[in-house]
C-alpha cells in the first residue's frame, strides 16, 4: 500500500505540474460552460425538459460526450505508452512495486485529475442557486447523483484508455483506440435501441448493457441502477487487471494475491449495490414491473407488440418526455419475453409503416402536423388480431399554465395494464347501444351520422354492438346500455326492463337529442329517477367561442379530473336538472335558457351533464347534448377542435369492473421551469464561458512560465 500512495502522489504531481493540463481543464471548463447556459436556456423554454434541474447538463443527447471523450483520451491515452517510450516506466519496474501497483498508481493520478476537472464546475452550480427559487437541498442528491455519475463514467474511460496505452508505446494509436472505444459504447443508444430500428439482432442485445449515454443518464435522474454500477466496475477491474498482466508479463514477480483482493472487493461491491438497488423502489417487484402488470403479463399466451406513433425522435431527448415513455417500455419489455416494442418513423412512407397505419386506422398527417407528438401522439397495443390504441395525452400527466407546459408523470403501466386485460379476454363485456328509437347509427358516415364514435371506440380497442330494442332483459354481455339519443318512445316493457338493469347495478347513459324528441314515457320514466330537461337551449356569452354570441360555446369540466384543462365545444345544449346527481360540466353563472320566439331569459349555472349513483350501485349518467358525436361537428380538414372523445371515455371507464383495480400509481417526473431576469441569465453564462475558463489559462501560464523560470 505504502508503494501505491507514493506512486500515485508522484503521478499526480506530475500531472498538475504539467502547464498542459490546465489548458485542458480551461477548454472543459468552457465547453461545459456552453452547455450549462443551454442547459439554463432550456429551463426557460415553454417546452422545458422534464426531469431534475441539472439533469441536460449531466447528461445531454449528445453534447454533453465529445470533450468528455477527448478529456479521457488525453488525460489516459500517454499514462503508460508515454512512459515506455521516455524510459521511466522500466525504472518504475525495476523498484519493489509490483506491475500492478504501478499499473493502479498511474491510473488513480488520471482519475484524480479528472475528478479536479468536475470539482471545479461547482462554481456554476452554486451561483444558479444564488439565483433561483428552487430549494437547493431538494435537488442536492440529483447533483450529487450526476456528478458522480459522470466521474464514474469517466474512471471506467480512463481505465480503458491506461489498458489501451499499456499494449503499445505509439501514444497516437493508444488515443485512437481509446477514442473508438468510448465512442462506440455511446452510439450503442442509437444503434440497438429499438426505436431507431437501426440494427435488430438478439445476441446483440447484451451489447445495451454496455450502453454509456443510458447510463449518464440514470445517473442525472438519481436513478441508481446495479447493473449499470457493476457494468463500470467490471469495466476499471478488467482493465486495469489486463493493463498490469501486460507490462508485468516478462517479470518474475508474483502478484495473484492481489488479484484475489480485487474480486472479494468487487462481490462486496456488487453485494452492497444489489442492497441498495432492492430498496430504491420498493413500489415495484423484484423484477422492475408493477405485480399488477407482471400478473396480466402473465395471461398473455402470445407476444404483445407496442407500437409509438409520435412525432418526436429519440435525439430530442430533453426537449420531449417520450424518451422517458422510451425508458419504461424498454425496462419492461427486457423482463419478459412476451412484450416487444418500436418506434414508428411517422416521417417515412416505406410500405411497412403505411400498412401499420391503415392496420391501426391511424392517420399520419395529422400525427406529422403534431409538432409537439402529445396531441395526436399515440401507442398501439396490438395482440393477435385485435389491438387498443392510447393517446399519449393519456399516458403523460401534464398541466398547461401560463403557456407552460409542466410534466408530473407517466401512466404507461396503468395504461397497459388496462390494454392487456381488454385484449386478452375475447368474450369480454361490451358498450350496448339501444336502436329502433330513431338513433344516429355508428356505421352511418352522414352528417347526421355517429361514424366517428364509432370509429373512436374501435380505436380504443372497445366491444360495441346495437342491442337493438329492450324488448327482453339486457344481456350479461353489456357494460353499459347507451341511449344514443332516441327520437321516438320507449314501450313500457323497454323501461321495465331497462329498471331491472339498473336495480341489479348496471350502468346506463343517456344523450339527449339534437332536437326535442318525442319522447314523453322516456322522460317520465327519467324523471322518476331523479333527472328532467330544460326544453330551450344553454345560451353562455361568457364562455363564447367566436362571434356566435354565446350560442356556440366552450363547457367547462366540473368534477372530471382526468380532463384537466380541457373544453367542449358545444351548441345551445339543454340543461340537466337533478337534485342529488353529481355534476360533470356545466355552464357558467351568466348563462340563460333560449328558445326561438320566447324573449324569456332565466340567467343561472346549468348543469348539462351529470350523474347519479344509487344505493344498488347502479349509475346513471345524463348528458344535454349529442350533437359533438356527429360528423357534422367536424371541421373540413377532419379534425375536431374539442375533447369529446376525453368525455366519453371517462364515461366508458366508470362502467369498467376492472377499473378500480387498474390504478396503478404513475411513474413521477420532476419538472422545472426558470423565470430568472435576462441580467441574471447574462450574468451567470457569461461567469460560464469567458471568468471561469480564463482562471485556468491564467493558471497554465503561471505554469507554464514557472516551469520555463526553472
Amino acid at each position: 500500500m505504502k508503494y501505491l500512495l507514493r506512486l500515485v502522489r508522484h503521478e499526480t504531481g506530475i500531472i498538475f505540474k504539467t502547464p498542459s493540463f490546465y489548458f485542458v481543464a480551461a477548454l472543459f471548463l468552457f465547453y461545459q460552460g456552453i452547455i450549462f447556459s443551454l442547459t439554463l436556456s432550456m429551463r426557460h423554454h415553454p417546452l422545458s425538459p422534464p426531469g431534475p434541474l441539472l439533469a441536460p447538463w449531466f447528461a445531454g443527447p449528445f453534447w454533453f460526450w465529445p470533450l468528455l471523450i477527448l478529456v479521457v483520451v488525453e488525460l489516459s491515452h500517454g499514462a503508460i505508452s508515454r512512459s515506455r517510450e521516455d524510459g521511466t516506466l522500466e525504472i518504475l519496474l525495476a523498484t519493489a512495486a509490483k506491475p500492478s501497483v504501478t499499473v493502479w498508481a498511474k491510473y488513480l493520478a488520471v482519475c484524480l485529475a479528472f475528478i479536479f476537472l468536475w470539482v471545479i464546475t461547482t462554481p456554476l452550480v452554486l451561483l444558479l442557486f444564488l439565483y433561483i427559487p428552487v430549494s437547493f437541498s431538494s435537488e442536492l442528491p440529483f447533483i450529487l447523483s450526476g456528478y458522480g455519475g459522470a466521474i464514474a463514467v469517466g474512471c471506467a474511460g480512463l481505465a480503458l484508455g491506461v489498458m489501451f496505452s499499456s499494449f503499445t508505446t505509439d501514444t497516437r494509436l493508444s488515443a485512437m483506440f481509446t477514442f473508438m472505444t468510448l465512442f462506440m459504447l455511446v452510439l450503442l443508444k442509437i444503434i440497438l435501441h429499438p426505436g431507431m430500428g437501426i440494427v435488430s439482432s438478439s445476441w446483440l442485445n447484451w451489447l445495451s448493457g454496455f450502453n454509456f449515454l443510458d447510463f449518464m443518464e440514470n445517473f442525472a435522474r438519481k436513478n441508481i441502477v446495479f447493473s449499470n454500477l457493476a457494468t463500470l466496475f467490471i469495466i476499471i477491474i478488467v482493465s486495469i487487471t489486463a493493463a498490469g498482466i501486460w507490462i508485468g508479463k516478462n517479470q518474475n514477480k508474483k502478484y495473484y494475491g492481489s488479484y484475489i483482493s480485487l474480486i472479494l472487493i468487487a462481490i462486496i461491491l456488487i453485494e452492497g449495490a444489489i442492497i441498495i438497488t432492492n430498496k430504491y423502489d420498493n413500489t415495484r417487484s423484484s423484477d422492475g414491473i408493477h405485480p399488477l402488470l407482471k400478473q396480466r403479463i402473465s395471461t398473455l399466451n402470445s407476444r404483445l407488440k407496442i407500437y409509438i406513433f409520435a412525432n418526436a425522435p429519440s435525439s430530442s431527448l430533453y426537449f420531449h418526455p417520450i424518451p422517458a415513455l422510451e425508458k419504461n417500455l424498454q425496462n419492461i419489455s427486457s423482463r419478459t419475453s412476451m412484450i416487444d416494442w418500436q418506434r414508428i418513423e411517422i416521417s417515412s412512407n416505406s410500405e411497412n409503416v403505411l400498412n401499420l397505419a391503415k392496420k391501426f386506422s391511424i392517420d399520419l398527417q395529422r400525427i406529422r402536423n403534431d409538432a409537439m407528438a402529445l396531441s395526436e401522439g399515440v401507442i398501439v397495443v396490438s395482440y393477435l388480431k385485435d389491438f387498443k390504441v392510447i393517446p399519449l395525452s393519456s399516458v403523460f400527466m401534464a398541466d398547461v399554465r401560463d403557456g407552460k407546459i409542466r410534466f408530473s408523470g407517466i401512466n404507461l403501466e396503468s395504461e397497459l395494464s388496462s390494454a392487456i386485460s381488454i385484449l386478452v379476454n375475447p368474450a369480454r363485456k361490451k358498450l350496448c347501444f339501444t336502436s329502433g328509437h330513431g338513433e344516429n347509427s355508428l356505421e352511418d358516415s352522414s352528417p347526421r351520422g355517429s361514424f366517428r364514435l364509432g370509429l373512436f371506440l374501435k380505436r380504443r380497442g372497445i366491444v360495441f354492438e346495437n342491442l337493438g330494442p329492450v324488448l327482453g332483459p339486457v344481456p350479461a354481455r353489456c357494460k353499459s346500455v347507451i341511449l344514443k339519443a332516441p327520437v321516438r318512445d320507449f314501450l313500457k316493457s323497454e323501461l321495465d326492463n331497462l329498471t331491472k338493469w339498473l336495480n341489479s347495478g348496471g350502468h346506463m347513459v343517456y344523450f339527449y337529442p339534437e332536437n326535442n324528441a318525442d319522447t314523453p314515457d322516456l322522460f317520465r320514466w327519467l324523471y322518476s329517477a331523479g333527472f328532467s330537461f330544460s326544453e330551450a337551449g344553454i345560451i353562455d356569452r361568457k364562455h363564447s367561442v367566436g362571434k356566435s354570441s354565446g350560442f356556440t360555446w366552450a363547457a367547462s369540466f366540473e368534477n372530471i379530473v382526468d380532463l384537466p384543462g380541457e373544453r367542449m365545444i358545444l351548441t345551445l345544449p339543454h340543461a340537466v336538472f337533478c337534485n342529488e346527481c353529481e355534476s360533470l360540466i356545466s355552464s357558467s353563472d351568466k348563462a340563460k335558457l333560449w328558445k326561438s320566439g320566447t324573449q324569456k331569459n332565466q340567467y343561472s349555472k346549468f348543469s348539462i351533464a351529470a350523474r347519479l349513483q344509487n344505493p344498488s350501485k347502479s349509475l346513471v349518467t345524463v348528458v344535454g347534448f349529442s350533437k359533438v358525436w356527429t360528423n357534422s361537428f367536424l371541421d373540413e380538414k377532419g379534425e375536431s377542435t374539442d375533447a369529446s372523445s376525453s368525455f366519453m371515455e371517462f364515461i366508458i371507464k366508470q362502467a369498467s369492473e376492472d377499473n378500480s383495480k387498474d390504478r396503478i400509481s404513475p411513474s413521477k417526473i420532476r419538472h422545472h421551469h426558470l423565470t430568472l431576469r435576462i441580467t441574471e441569465i447574462r450574468s451567470i453564462q457569461f461567469f460560464a464561458m469567458v471568468i471561469h475558463p480564463l482562471l485556468l489559462v491564467f493558471i497554465g501560464l503561471f505554469m507554464a512560465w514557472r516551469r520555463r523560470k526553472s
